[in-house]
């Protein structure tokens, strides 16, 4: 099924916006480095669809990238965190309509900023040493035409930059000095667990605990007034999960932490780019890496927190990494699909927890999960050149963020307005949004295996449909099923 064909079956379906009031409301925030310009986008467009009908995110979740959106969303007030370039739709109404925005800050917002602090080259670097700069990755890159390739000799360039020469406000590089750990092991081995890293993450630190730029407001996150906030970290000695909360869990899952700039720094640790973050835990030593190498979209790992809610709880999980693509055919195509893989969201878990939910002997208050996704066209550089590439959850570039963070405001007005429903019982629900709608085609067969298991609830939407027939969802549904006429179905992978 070609883009262009799931839009059109999307756009048919009746406008059927999630509810929202009173209802507990969860951003589940992804590590994916310099992909999370999507998260900001996606946030930007909730956040002010839930100011218009007075409402706010109750509990924010993040891994790695994720968690530093996190700490900036959960430590600031709501002013803080408007865009400052709002436009037309990025507001909602209530009936979902959009509308034109009401306020337009006069500065940028606390997000924005920070991110404009660690992008390389900012947009206001106006030089003209930038301008040659810009030409030449452009000539590197036409040198080269000949090859189906030469689209990205400029962002490989551009990585290597970074790579070599470290990420401004973020990370500093090892590798070019005396402290780099591939050498100086060779004469005092074993290093110490924090020079055993290609890079020093002070910088970032210090942007974090700035006290004139505040970013962050850790005062705020750890009050009982301010948004909850949860930062998942990997224990680097028993390989478990570990959640940093800034409240205590109703499922005994962890007891509440004064979350610092320490907590955003271990749930970002990657190795063997970062190095661990050491506390001090009872009298002992503990280091943590990046969370995502355990679980990197932890649905499963808080399945009990949304099950132990005493409010019915709704879950915008944004996803950076899209699992769907096509065979590598070349070696920056193998890279990049192994980590899409890796790091991807397992579908099949929001569809479990949906489930279980559902046909719990103990109904809880209700439950609901909108799933909003990254989604790249091709990964070819002879189909698009400004495709993703092997290293982009690196490159911090000021136009790969605004391009990433526009989709993700886009997409976040999708699944407030017009979300797709993979299930809708009478106590849970599962809605999917993506860029280009790649899940149409695998979620019907979601839908069918979990009708054969005995998701009654299901069964009951589709009787209620049946008893009200939609031409939308009648054409819908035998498109799913048949596919276009002379087109095979066959389970496609998940």
């Amino acid at each position: 099924m070609y883009p262009s064909q799931r839009a059109s079956k999307v756009a048919e379906l009746p406008t059927r916006p999630i509810d929202l009031s009173g209802k507990r409301i969860v951003l589940l925030l992804q590590g994916g480095g310099a992909l999370g310009g999507y998260q900001v986008g996606a946030f930007e467009a909730l956040q002010a669809h839930l100011e218009t009908i007075g409402r706010k995110i109750d509990w924010v979740v993040g891994i790695s990238i994720g968690a530093i959106n996190a700490a900036v969303i959960a430590g600031n007030r709501p002013e803080d965190l408007r865009p400052q370039y709002q436009p037309e739709g990025l507001l909602l109404n209530k009936d979902g309509k959009s509308r034109a925005p009401a306020i337009r800050p006069d500065r940028p917002s606390k997000l924005e900023s920070l991110w404009k602090d660690i992008l390389w080259p900012p947009a206001d670097w106006l030089s003209p040493w930038s301008r040659e700069y810009d030409s030449w990755l452009k000539a590197c890159s036409a040198i080269c035409s000949w090859s189906p390739l030469a689209p990205l000799v400029g962002k490989y360039i551009g990585w290597n930059l970074a790579a070599w020469g470290g990420q401004r406000n973020f990370f500093r590089s090892r590798l070019l000095s005396w402290e780099n750990p591939w050498f100086a092991e060779f004469w005092r081995s074993p290093l110490p667990p924090g020079e055993a890293a290609n890079y020093d993450t002070a910088p970032l630190r210090g942007l974090l605990t700035d006290p004139d730029k505040r970013y962050v407001d850790w005062d705020l996150i750890n009050s009982p007034s301010g948004i909850q906030l949860s930062l998942g970290a990997t224990d680097v000695e028993f390989g478990e999960m570990r959640f940093f909360s800034s409240f205590d869990s109703s499922a005994d899952l962890w007891k509440k932490t004064t979350i610092t700039a320490s907590h955003v720094m271990a749930s970002g640790a990657l190795p063997p780019a970062f190095p661990p973050v050491q506390f001090d835990e009872d009298g002992s030593t503990k280091y943590y890496w990046d969370g995502g190498l355990f679980s990197n979209t932890p649905l499963q790992e808080l399945q009990n927190e949304f099950y132990a809610s005493d409010k019915p709880i709704v879950i915008f999980d944004i996803l950076v990494w899209d699992r769907r693509g096509l065979v590598p055919r070349t070696m920056d195509e193998s890279m990049w699909r192994q980590k899409c893989i890796q790091f991807g969201s397992r579908k099949r878990v929001a569809e479990l927890i949906v489930e279980n939910y559902e046909n719990s002997k103990r109904p809880g208050p209700g439950l609901c999960i909108c799933q909003v996704m990254y989604e790249y066209d091709s990964h070819s550089p002879t189909d698009a050149g400004d495709a993703e590439f092997a290293m982009s959850d690196a490159e911090f570039s000021h136009s790969a963020f605004m391009a990433r963070r526009t989709l993700g405001r886009q997409d976040m007005q999708k699944a407030l307005s017009r979300p797709w429903p993979v299930f809708t019982g009478h106590n849970a629900s599962l809605y999917r949004v993506g860029t280009l709608d790649k899940h149409v085609e695998t979620d019907q067969w979601a839908r069918e295996a979990v009708s054969m298991r005995g998701f009654s609830s299901l069964q009951g939407e589709e009787s209620r449909r049946s008893s009200q027939p939609d031409a939308a969802w009648t054409d819908l549904r035998e498109w799913e099923l048949h596919g276009p006429r002379g087109q095979s179905r066959f389970p496609a992978s998940r």
